[in-house]
């Protein structure tokens, strides 16, 4: 559940499964956050806003556009400065400058809109770079989780493949096993699915309805309410820099409390 507030490989039969470094048991608190405040110049994006993501947790951050959604999210995982505010990632505090980025490598993983693949690696390359630098892995070794990963999402044989060899649906589920490669705690989604063509989207949706299963921790923003509905613990809805409302998807999308969600809801919906 989520609350929010104003103020070497592992390998399971299972398409995806939740590893952990560490036989110490985890704080079961995967994020807190409290008091943020992001301005740009004279506008206040963030506006005194926090949550408490539980670890296992699947955090669904909606909005209209503009409403500070992507940036939240950003502040969450320590890649946004903030003016204002704490946070807490996986029982480490996070700096307000952005410099703990490095402290989460390994971690804490990101999957973009843009898929961030670079252009001139092959998508084995792409897999194996931050196993090899980061966890130190062997070469021979990244290779094989890096296969294991692209079969899971549904991309096995394309190791050799360019990312313009590629459609968009499947840049973004490399970029998906990319970051499994790391074998994350937590992943945040930045709007996996809105840089894709209608008929792709659906594909990346099953891998990450698939991933969600695991046990992993997932906060992501997005504008697929079919995959809220279906996938969240918790809906966290922005409007405005403020966090309107906070609700089980069963509540959220049969009665939402308060009324911007509803017009919203209307929007995308046709209510």
């Amino acid at each position: 559940m989520a609350s929010a507030s104003q103020s070497e490989a592992t390998r399971s039969e299972a398409p995806f499964s939740a590893t952990h470094g560490s036989s110490v048991a985890p704080d079961p608190i995967a994020v807190y956050a409290a008091n943020i405040v992001k301005s740009y110049g004279t506008v206040r994006v963030l506006d005194d806003i926090g949550a408490t993501l539980q670890r296992g947790s699947k955090t669904v951050i909606c909005g209209p556009s503009g409403s500070g959604k992507s940036t939240f999210m950003r502040c969450l995982s320590g890649l946004e400065k903030r003016n204002a505010g704490t946070v807490r990632l996986l029982g480490r505090d996070v700096k307000p400058d952005g410099s703990s980025v490095r402290d989460f490598a390994g971690r804490v993983g990101m999957v973009f809109q843009s898929f961030n693949l670079f252009p001139h690696l092959t998508v084995l390359e792409n897999l194996i770079l931050a196993q090899t630098k980061v966890r130190k892995l062997s070469r021979r070794l990244a290779e094989e989780v890096a296969a294991d990963y692209l079969n899971r999402v549904r991309m096995p044989g394309s190791e050799q493949r360019y990312p313009s060899q590629l459609s968009g649906g499947q840049q973004q589920r490399v970029a998906i096993a990319r970051t499994l490669c790391m074998q994350p705690e937590i992943i945040f989604f930045d709007e996996p699915t809105s840089a894709l063509d209608p008929e792709m989207v659906s594909e990346v949706l099953d891998i990450m309805t698939l991933l969600a299963s695991s046990g992993i921790t997932m906060v992501v923003v997005t504008h697929e309410m079919s995959f809220a509905r279906r996938v969240a613990d918790s809906v966290i809805f922005l409007d405005c820099g403020r966090i309107a409302e906070v609700s089980p998807p069963e509540r959220f999308f049969s009665a939402p409390s308060n009324p911007r969600a509803a017009e919203f809801l209307g929007s995308l919906l046709g209510r």
